[in-house]
């Protein structure tokens, strides 16, 4: 009986220490995607009356994506340095502010439209939504269930700029999506920091 409980305690451990991810439909450099204006839907699938696009990753440190419809053509430049398709839709990730957006087609161009609220919690359906405005004094405290890892979301509304930011421990950080941060039980704090030494403190309880 004494080992059936100890067994059952070593295995909720090893569970708790693990960090899940979230699985996205990634789009990497030089990845074709397509675009159909009838349906309004992205795709990897190419399918009649598409529009082909194919992603390019711009030079320097600020890297960015952009997306050509042949290779002497540009189509549109993002914001974004990391996009994936979900539910049809075209997601930017603006690991640098901290913003994410979706592209959609209007008046005859493609343009970065920001994602509300309801749509982050519909795309990161795991993760709690959590503000920048909330930290205060570059603090935050987030109530997680005990022997389990809890999934967090960054989200700038302030005018802070997040450019070169890293998480530490660095194993709970995502390597696409900076924001995405996974709070585990052997860390009981986070630290979203700059080189520069500035930085966001995330404890859990």
């Amino acid at each position: 009986m004494k080992k059936t409980i100890l067994s059952g305690m070593i295995f909720a451990l090893i569970l708790s220490s693990h960090i899940p991810s979230f699985a996205f439909n990634s789009i990497n450099e030089n990845d074709n995607i397509f675009y159909n204006k009838n349906l309004n839907v992205w795709s990897k699938e190419e399918n009649k009356n598409d529009i082909s696009l194919i992603k390019k990753i711009s030079d320097g440190t600020g890297s960015y994506s952009i997306y050509y419809y042949d290779i002497n053509t540009p189509a549109f430049i993002l914001s974004s340095n990391y996009e994936f398709i979900d539910n049809n839709n075209l997601i930017g990730i603006d690991n640098a502010n901290l913003k994410y957006n979706k592209i959609i087609y209007k008046d005859s161009k493609f343009i970065e439209q920001p994602l509300t609220i309801e749509e982050l919690k519909n795309i990161f359906k795991n993760a709690e939504i959590i503000k920048i405005s909330e930290f205060k004094n570059n603090k935050i405290k987030i109530k997680k269930p005990l022997f389990k890892t809890k999934e967090i979301l960054l989200v700038n509304n302030t005018d802070k700029y997040f450019h070169k930011y890293f998480i530490n421990p660095e194993k709970n950080g995502n390597k696409n999506i900076k924001g995405l941060i996974t709070l585990d039980k052997k860390f009981k704090k986070v630290e979203f920091s700059h080189p520069s030494g500035d930085k966001l403190i995330i404890y859990t309880r």
